[in-house]
C-alpha cells in the first residue's frame, strides 16, 4: 500500500491521479516543512500521517478537526476510514467507532472505523 507513492514503482502521474481523487487535502507545515497531511473526500479520510518525530503535539488532530469541519460544510453526515492498528487509540479519542473486526487492506492489518458527524 505505501508503495503506491513511491516513485521508483509508480510514476509521477500515476501518484498524481491517487491524489486528484482527494476533494480534501491539507497540509501541516513548520519552518516550511511538511509535517502532516489528510486527504480524503467528505464521507472518507484515506490517509492521515504525522511525522514520527512531531507525535503528541496536537498535529493530526488539528488535521482531522479540519477534516471534519469541511465534510460537515459539504453536508456529510458520517467520515469512515480503515485505521491502521496503532492508530485505532487515537481515532477513539476523536470519536471514531470500530464498525467491524480486523480486516487486510491491500495488505495491511486496518479496522475500519466511522464517526457520525453532527
Amino acid at each position: 500500500y505505501i508503495d503506491l507513492f513511491n516513485p521508483k514503482i509508480n510514476s509521477e502521474d500515476k501518484i498524481f491521479e491517487i491524489f486528484k481523487k482527494a476533494t480534501l487535502f491539507y497540509v501541516a507545515e513548520n519552518n516550511r516543512r511538511i509535517i502532516g497531511t489528510i486527504r480524503g473526500t467528505p464521507d472518507r479520510i484515506s490517509s492521515l500521517f504525522v511525522d514520527g518525530t512531531q507525535h503528541k503535539k496536537g498535529i493530526g488532530k488539528k488535521l482531522l478537526l479540519k477534516f471534519e469541519t469541511e465534510a460537515m460544510k459539504q453536508r456529510s453526515r458520517e467520515i469512515k476510514l480503515r485505521s491502521q492498528l496503532y492508530s485505532v487509540i487515537f481515532y477513539e479519542k476523536m470519536g471514531y467507532k470500530k464498525t467491524r473486526g480486523i480486516i487486510n487492506a491491500k495488505g495491511l492489518k486496518v479496522y475500519p472505523m466511522r464517526k457520525v458527524l453532527n
